[in-house]
């Protein structure tokens, strides 16, 4: 099998001095399963923990990866109608 595994788009802005940047994934059906998904978010954990930064998401509350995203240690933080509202926030171990 060839060819991408799906698609991400990002997008960075700030407000108020604020500056966020917005990811958007999706596998294709053929390609989930394989840890990609769980790869792309310990890597921008691992940067958000370097910057002192949480990771938030919006997920579809029936989206199956939300198994993977409660795994990583997010949490909802807002119920949001169809979607939640999910953060990441790294602990810090003494």
């Amino acid at each position: 099998m060839t060819g991408l595994p799906g698609k991400i788009s990002a997008a960075s802005t700030s407000n108020g001095g604020r500056a966020s940047t917005h990811y958007r994934h999706r596998f294709l059906p053929e390609r989930r399963g394989r840890g990609l998904g769980e790869a792309l978010l310990r890597d921008l954990m691992d940067e958000a923990a370097a910057a002192g930064k949480d990771v938030s998401i919006h997920v579809e509350k029936l989206n199956p990866a939300m198994r993977l995203y409660r795994r990583l240690g997010f949490a909802i933080e807002e119920d949001k109608g169809v979607y939640d509202l999910m953060r990441w926030t790294q602990t810090v171990t003494a």
